[in-house]
């Protein structure tokens, strides 16, 4: 694996200005071991670094795929062109600074169709299904990804196994193989990027103001005291040639500017654990929501991001994006008091499934019934992601689960879960209801499954909550089976959940007319729900007891003080 990069030679910084009267640049040369090539490495490591107040420092990708980024800081920063213990050149604040990238070089990969996930690895099991994959003359290959870590003293695991087919340098190949696989096989079109080659190019720092740049090869590191802020502006968070403009956007800690996998230039936000959760627990949870309910979703929130260091992001030179892929993150403007009260009062808290980090998933409503973790994602199951009833007592009809016969009267009869309330928006997702005429189904559906007009709609299997998991739709050009909970959802225009019952209506001809769906919940069901969680929080229930009631078998454990 290799990367065109620069070992550090004080003629090998470009560093060309011209200085006003009230200017100081300060350029001090501090003791170094590491080459850029190394630091490059370091970027694509699952290595944990530490922050001075002991919780792990997660490089957070903001945006990519630029060829200018604009940033303003509030206090004076310090570059630093091969990063901590290099050369460090100091600039004064409330200045705008424009980062480029001369020239790039994208990397290279492998790509692989993933068909199987364990998340505690079973050997014999992989190998016994490695065989029946060859079996289809494909190139296959296992990947473990993870790391088993220690911090404080305390010991953790988010090892995971994954088996995957293909191997191709054509990434566009690869996502047709994975089209081919769900089409066949029902697998989610999930690809592995294996990382071959580092993406390289040399990247400019300039301050117009000041008349001063500074080039360096493969990444530029932007420091400022603690406190200190970026303002970058929304233009750079605009996707294509969209004329919806972003707000503004604020970030702390360190900024990496790199390169990505298409030779573009990415921006990376450098910061502890829990100042990241504190941004991104606002985007997940109402601040508003009582205090436990926001616990609880801290403590899940801290586990899955824990569980993805070193899953995710493999190919790229950071640990974790800003998109809703892995966490949502818009920066320290965004931060609520009463959120990260809630990020404070958890710190280094996380569930664990025996000594590994439990995959802490959650989605807005369950509608009364969690979903299964099998089910929804095609993995292997996991007993603290099974679906069950989301209240204190389990009424009767519904103890063995949900299924055709039942499923009518917990959608339409009362239903005492926790996620039935009236505030945060539970009113609009415990129950739902859409209605849609053939015609106006027919058009959606064909989006996606060309199936000429609608006939008919036929529910296949539904899992032990009640979800849809496989769905046959009838054309009168095709027919097609879709299976589990979100592509079905998609099929049919976008549903809030897979637990739905629907009513066919049809003309005198028989044929189709129109189609109604009524359903409960909003997402896919798994794990923590939002929404129950506050009720349960309005109950009186504390927050250890809401995370025990949504991952069962799993404990509580501090990971650092």
């Amino acid at each position: 694996m290799g990367t065109g990069s620069t070992r550090w030679l004080l003629h090998g910084l470009l560093v060309s200005f011209w200085i006003s009267s009230l200017l100081v640049l300060c350029l001090r040369v501090q003791a170094y071991d590491l080459t850029t090539s190394d630091r490059v490495a370091m970027l694509y490591s699952s290595q944990l670094r530490f922050s001075v107040e002991g919780d792990p420092l997660i490089d957070v990708g903001l945006v990519e795929g630029k060829e200018e980024i604009r940033f303003r800081p509030d206090q004076p920063i310090t570059v630093l062109p091969m990063g901590e213990g290099g050369p460090v050149i100091e600039l004064p604040a409330d200045l705008e600074y424009r980062v480029s990238l001369l020239e790039g070089n994208g990397g290279t990969y492998r790509y692989w169709a993933v068909v199987a996930r364990q998340l505690e690895s079973d050997r014999q099991a992989l190998a016994s299904l490695r065989e029946e994959w060859q079996a289809l003359n494909l190139a296959t290959q296992t990947f473990g990804l993870g790391s088993f870590f220690a911090i404080q003293g305390v010991t953790f695991d988010n090892r995971q196994t994954i088996l995957a087919v293909g191997g191709m340098e054509d990434r566009q190949a690869a996502l047709d193989l994975a089209e081919t696989l769900e089409r066949d096989y029902g697998l989610p079109p999930e690809l592995h990027a294996e990382l071959v080659e580092f993406p390289s190019g040399e990247l400019e720092l300039v301050a117009p103001e000041l008349g001063i740049r500074i080039r360096h090869r493969d990444l530029l590191w932007i420091e400022t005291p603690q406190g200190g802020r970026y303002q970058v502006p929304g233009d750079t968070f605009s996707i294509g040639d969209s004329s919806r403009r972003e707000e503004d956007r604020a970030f702390a800690g360190t900024l990496i500017f790199a390169v990505d996998r298409q030779g573009k230039l990415v921006l990376i936000n450098q910061l502890p654990a829990e100042r990241l959760l504190e941004g991104t627990l606002p985007a997940e949870i109402y601040p508003s929501a009582p205090m436990e309910a926001l616990k609880a979703q801290a403590v899940a929130a801290r586990s899955v991001l824990l569980a993805e260091l070193g899953v995710r992001h493999l190919a790229d030179p950071y640990m974790l994006c800003a998109r809703q892929h892995c966490q949502v993150y818009r920066g320290v403007a965004v931060e609520s008091a009463r959120t990260s009260r809630a990020v404070r009062e958890t710190r280094g808290q996380v569930l664990l499934h025996g000594d590994y980090i439990a995959h802490a998933v959650y989605s807005a409503s369950c509608g009364g019934y969690g979903g299964n973790y099998a089910d929804t994602w095609g993995h292997q199951p996991v007993g603290y992601l099974a679906g069950r009833f989301d209240g204190e007592v389990v009424p009767e009809a519904f103890r063995l689960g949900l299924n055709e016969e039942n499923l009518s009267d917990f959608l339409t009869a009362p239903v005492d879960s926790y996620c039935n309330i009236q505030e945060f928006g539970g009113s609009n997702t415990f129950r739902w209801r859409v209605q849609h005429t053939a015609e106006e189904l027919g058009q959606i559906v064909n989006q996606r499954h060309e199936v000429g007009t609608l006939r008919r709609l036929e529910i296949l299997r539904r899992d032990s909550s009640g979800r849809v998991i496989l769905l046959r739709i009838v054309g009168d050009r095709n027919t097609v089976e879709v299976e589990r909970e979100l592509p079905i959802r998609r099929a049919l225009g976008g549903l809030r959940s897979a637990l739905f019952i629907m009513d066919q209506q049809t003309g005198a001809d028989d044929g189709l007319t129109g189609v109604t769906f009524v359903g409960g919940g909003f997402g896919h069901g798994v794990g923590l729900c939002q929404t129950g969680a506050i009720g349960a929080a309005q109950r009186g229930i504390d927050y250890l007891s809401i995370l025990a009631h949504y991952y069962p078998q799993t404990r509580v454990q501090t990971l650092w003080p």
